[in-house]
């Protein structure tokens, strides 16, 4: 979404990043994360007055969970 101010001029820019993504993990075994899981929200342009996007959503329904990485769900700024 953008202002604008006579003909096409643009005023403000107003595109906020994205949301994060969906995760689903339905597994019968095990589920071992040793790097990085995400569902990051992306931030908005440097030049933006909007906000970044809001984390997403991670599932996980597993009989073991194992591993020395990490899983993020963030929002951006």
């Amino acid at each position: 979404m953008c202002i604008f101010i006579g003909k096409c001029q643009y005023l403000i820019s107003l595109t906020g990043g994205c949301g994060g993504g969906i995760l689903t993990f339905d597994l019968s075994e095990e589920l071992k994360v040793d790097g990085v899981m995400s569902a990051n929200g992306q931030g908005a342009s440097q030049s933006s007055y909007s906000g970044g996007g809001s984390g997403g959503s991670i599932y996980v329904n597993t009989y073991h969970f194992d591993g020395m990485g990490q899983i993020q769900v963030k929002h951006s700024c």
